[in-house]
């Protein structure tokens, strides 16, 4: 029920809220949106590195051994997390030079970049645990149309819609980190283990990156001719 749920608001809220945008925020406001989130973007999937898919595929080989499935997930969350901090200061480090003309806004788009870090999601889904990640994202998604139309009014409130996306994705991923214990309990990371997924993991994050770089290097391209660097 919640899986429909949640797929006709995934239809809905773009068909509600884009005239509402083109109205207050217009052509600049939203040019500034998808140019500083395609950028961001592109952190956000080196921050990942393929664990959305390779987590989700690890996990689910360890079946119902919860000592495996515990040892894998904080060796793969540690190897997520060393990459996800060197991505994250990169990012920063961008905003504050390259994308300094558009820094407030960077800045709010650095909740999703953080968020992608800790999204461990990919636990429950590796568990066949996807009513709790469907009930959280139909909640914020939610509130997150909510926000647009209470504080998206001008072409100044850009920066809120930014909030309104990257916000409730930060959310999202903090609140899975409570159900965890269901699924697993706490083992020691080491290198050795933690590394010895980052080539595996490698090998599912190029065919991603490969069609991400064919999907937003247009929008980067544009916003670039646009003068928004």
């Amino acid at each position: 029920m919640f899986n429909s749920a949640y797929q006709i608001l995934n239809v809905i809220v773009p068909l509600i809220t884009t005239p509402y945008l083109s109205r207050t925020i217009g052509a600049t406001g939203n040019g500034i949106f998808t140019y500083t989130q395609s950028i961001a973007n592109y952190f956000v999937l080196f921050a990942q590195l393929g664990i959305t898919n390779y987590g989700v595929r690890e996990i689910a080989s360890c079946g119902d051994n919860r000592d495996k499935r515990s040892e894998t997930f904080w060796n793969l969350f540690a190897m997520n997390l060393v990459v996800g901090i060197a991505v994250t200061v990169a990012y920063f480090i961008y905003s504050l030079t390259i994308g300094a003309s558009q820094l407030f806004i960077f800045m709010i788009w650095s909740l999703w970049v953080i968020g992608s870090v800790v999204d461990v999601t990919w636990l429950l889904n590796g568990c066949q645990e996807f009513k709790i990640p469907m009930v959280r994202n139909f909640c914020t998604r939610l509130a997150g149309m909510f926000f647009i139309f209470a504080f998206v009014h001008t072409e100044n409130d850009t920066w809120a819609y930014v909030f309104a996306i990257s916000a409730p994705y930060f959310l999202n991923a903090l609140l899975v980190w409570p159900f965890i214990k269901h699924y697993v309990d706490y083992a020691q990371p080491t290198w050795q283990k933690m590394f010895r997924h980052l080539k595996p993991n490698l090998l599912l994050f190029i065919p991603v990156i490969a069609t991400s770089l064919y999907t937003l290097l247009d929008k980067v391209m544009l916003g670039n001719m646009a003068g928004m660097e």
